[in-house]
């Protein structure tokens, strides 16, 4: 009896305990977490050493250029444009040849002819990538093609604070990464909630996969500059004969061989009449012959 109620007043105790090694536990695994992220930033160098290294040189600029001019022939200026821009190892990602009709008008041409004259305008958007220490030669050598500059945009846009925020939060999440790994192997069989340790950590990957993708866009927005054309030429008028199908008093012959043709056809009009004449002889005598007896019966 003594002994039953000396483990009802350890019990409390034990509970207290319990929770204070649980308490310890998570407190410690928050601590680590904590570390694991803090180290990253420990280790990054001083905000005077960054600034001191981003010299005009070695910043990092997205390059974009905007063109809109006209050109003698729209079609052998996309070509020209295309192959500078195989010259100096870019690629074309666009290109978007149309011909916009200002203006199109029919007259007639002769009795079953028709004149259509149309008035167009042959554009093409071009959007090209190209080496970014390339890039100030292809527009030099597109100038020779402009009669008439509408637009000409170059821009440059300083992204080596991004790239360089893009780089740090990469390593953090690998670092913090191969912690979280360590942790659930040591500590994962002790862990009550070890799947949902295993679905934060699929989490932190997938977001340094996000941070690694984010810094190569950025790079290869730095490595290649992009350029964006417009080319338009003068209005051109075509001139193109087609047939009136609607004309059809034009497709017939002339006043005397349609009289000629009047009077064949009711020649033969003619004949097929005589002829049904014909074909109905026994038609006069029997009318004679009924209109004999009604003559002499009717006396």
């Amino acid at each position: 009896m003594k002994t039953k109620m000396l483990s009802m007043k350890l019990m409390p105790v034990a509970i207290l305990l319990c929770c204070l090694t649980s308490c310890s536990e998570k407190k410690a695994e928050s601590a680590m977490v904590d570390s694991a992220a803090v180290a990253t930033l420990d280790t990054e160098q001083s905000d005077t050493a960054i600034l001191k290294d981003l010299k005009p040189e070695n910043r990092q600029f997205i390059r974009t250029a905007e063109l809109r001019f006209k050109v003698a022939d729209t079609q052998k200026a996309s070509n020209a444009i295309e192959d500078i821009c195989k010259k100096y190892a870019g690629f074309v990602t666009r290109s978007d040849l149309t011909s916009q009709i200002a203006n199109t008008h029919e007259v007639t041409f002769g009795n079953d002819s028709l004149l259509r004259t149309t008035a167009y305008e042959m554009v093409n958007d071009l959007v090209i990538r190209v080496p970014n220490q390339h890039l100030n030669e292809l527009l030099r050598e597109i100038q020779p093609l402009m009669l008439f500059v509408d637009k000409s945009t170059l821009s440059a846009e300083d992204v080596s604070f991004s790239l360089l925020a893009s780089e740090a939060r990469k390593k953090r999440f690998k670092k913090f990464e191969n912690s979280y790994e360590k942790h659930i192997a040591t500590k994962g069989k002790k862990l009550t909630e070890t799947s949902e340790a295993e679905t934060t950590l699929l989490s932190l990957q997938n977001q340094a996969d996000e941070n690694a993708v984010e810094t190569l866009s950025l790079k290869d927005q730095v490595n290649y500059s992009t350029v964006t054309i417009h080319l338009y030429q003068p209005v051109v008028v075509q001139y193109d004969k087609i047939p009136n199908i609607e004309n059809t008093y034009g497709l017939q012959p002339n006043l005397l061989l349609r009289i000629g043709y009047s009077l064949q056809t009711g020649w033969y009009w003619f004949e097929e009449v005589l002829l049904f004449f014909f074909q109905i002889w026994f038609v006069f005598p029997l009318a004679w012959g009924f209109w004999w007896l009604y003559k002499k019966f009717a006396k």
